[in-house]
């Protein structure tokens, strides 16, 4: 495979020029690589996202390890949802309530400083 895909640069008679020509070549395959992985990794968070588990992604996609898929995922630059055992409680749903009063704002009151000129300013009281 090597021999089809860099056989001008492999063929070169000259040594020094042979040698950039490779790293040439070996730049562009290390760019196709990381292009491989990042589509690897979207795969993966796409069937996460449509609520696959990642230890069963893992299994599917012929990986060791759960870490493995939020490895490939990371690389794309995306996050894996939390996976979540029990439901989020709300905060109407705690228990015993709050003491807090609600907070009132004052929407509109005339400009300080005297004068009233007919504009109101929207100001929030403390």
């Amino acid at each position: 495979m090597l021999r089809n895909l860099c056989a001008y640069a492999l063929s070169e008679p000259e040594p020094l020029q042979r040698y950039i020509d490779l790293t040439y070549q070996q730049v562009l395959f290390d760019g196709l690589v990381t292009a491989v992985r990042r589509e690897r990794g979207r795969a993966l968070a796409d069937l996460a996202a449509a609520g696959v588990p990642a230890a069963a992604i893992a299994k599917h996609a012929k990986l060791a390890t759960p870490q493995q898929v939020r490895a490939l995922v990371t690389a794309a630059g995306l996050k894996l949802p939390r996976a979540r055992s029990t439901p989020r409680r709300t905060k109407s749903s705690t228990p015993g309530g709050t003491d807090e009063q609600p907070r009132r704002y004052r929407t509109t009151s005339t400009k300080s400083g005297g004068t009233t000129s007919g504009k109101t300013v929207k100001r929030a009281a403390a």
